[in-house]
């Protein structure tokens, strides 16, 4: 005697092994993409640090005068219009926020120490760089 509905038993467990399996799939997808957003973001931001850090050179190569200034000498300045914000278009978003510090103990060169701080979307990123330049 042949058993019935022993098709539809075995139709419904291949089913269902099918949805286990796309569910842990569509699982680790997920996963894959957070975390490839939060690298973007974090790389974002490091990039915003680093554009920082070239407004803060060309900053003080354009004016030495302003930044190797008495009042200025030896610690860290702000510049000014800081945090910028959206400085490549709003599309892109985020700011940098920059310091300068001059050290003018070198008799031929003059030494700045930039620091930038890069902010997208939550994330920071510091980067601190030493230039020196002639006077």
């Amino acid at each position: 005697m042949r058993e019935r509905g022993g098709a539809l038993l075995t139709a419904l467990v291949a089913i269902m092994v099918l949805l286990l399996i796309s569910g842990v799939f569509f699982t680790f997808i997920n996963q894959q993409f957070k975390m490839e957003t939060s690298e973007e973001k974090g790389l974002k931001a490091y990039y915003l640090a680093e554009a920082g850090i070239n407004y803060g050179v060309v900053a003080v190569r354009q004016n030495p005068s302003e930044y190797f200034a008495v009042p200025y000498l030896n610690q860290a300045t702000k510049l000014s219009g800081m945090p910028l914000t959206g400085p490549f278009g709003t599309a892109y978003g985020g700011s940098f926020n920059v310091s300068v510090q001059t050290d003018d103990s070198n008799a031929k060169d003059y030494s700045v120490v930039v620091t930038s701080v890069g902010t997208y979307n939550g994330f920071q990123r510091t980067l601190r760089e030493k230039y020196q330049f002639p006077k």
